[in-house]
């Protein structure tokens, strides 16, 4: 099983977006450097939106563990949602 940070498993990528599962939820979504982020949760009719520090030029530890912050942060909320 492929995954990102705690929540995001089952990865899939194609036409510059990607596709997870989070719990009981899939979603697609579009993944930016520090943690930027929007993911579509078409069965919920929600969008989700983060904006972050984009960190520009690092590519180092503390740029990961900030991007991967946002990433479980979105993750944990998502899969607190109830199955519609």
């Amino acid at each position: 099983m492929n995954k990102v940070g705690r929540y995001f498993r089952y990865l899939g990528y194609g036409y510059q977006w990607w596709s997870a599962r989070v719990g009981d939820h899939h979603l697609d979504f579009a993944w930016g450097h520090g943690g930027q982020l929007i993911v579509l949760l078409d069965e919920l009719d929600m969008i989700i939106v983060v904006t972050a520090d984009p960190l520009f030029g690092q590519h180092d530890d503390r740029a990961w563990k900030h991007e991967q912050a946002n990433i479980n942060l979105v993750g944990k909320f998502i899969k607190s949602l109830p199955k519609e």
